[in-house]
């Protein structure tokens, strides 16, 4: 618990400052009017991951460390006088429906590691794959306009 909140007080005040950064970074590119030019175009992507880091990302974690707070208060009365392994069996009724749970999934082929992505459409009902040929490069089998 003590972990997790210092990381998460850590992480909120990096991503609210660097999403200020980032935001102002478009108000500096058409400061100096260079909206149509690369480093415009960089401001822009800028803006685009600033605005959620800012102001959404940032107070959220803000919640769920007061959440986290109000959690473990309420608790901590549930915790007083047990022993460390005195309900142990309880913990291991989650992890057994989740085992099986995993195995259900895996039979029914929802939970497997085939990429989902390897037959991609272009959208207009076309599809595309991508092989790999060995060195890292991959190569395009049909040109994505139905003529492949």
């Amino acid at each position: 618990l003590a972990g997790c909140i210092g990381s998460a007080a850590m992480l909120a005040l990096l991503m609210g400052n660097a999403g200020g950064a980032w935001d102002n970074s478009k108000k500096l590119c058409e400061k100096l009017n260079i909206k149509n030019t690369e480093s415009g175009k960089a401001c822009v992507v800028g803006d685009t991951v600033g605005d959620p880091f800012k102001d959404t990302s940032g107070p959220s974690l803000d919640i769920l460390l007061k959440l986290m707070a109000m959690v473990s208060l309420l608790i901590a009365p549930l915790l007083d006088g047990k022993h460390d392994w005195e309900d142990f069996w309880i913990g291991i009724i989650p992890f057994a429906i989740g085992v099986v749970a995993t195995f259900v999934l895996m039979y029914f082929k929802i939970l497997t590691w085939k990429d989902p992505l390897a037959q991609h459409t272009t959208g207009d009902g076309d599809e595309m794959q991508v092989e790999c040929n060995g060195n890292g490069n991959g190569t395009q089998t049909g040109n994505g306009n139905g003529n492949g």
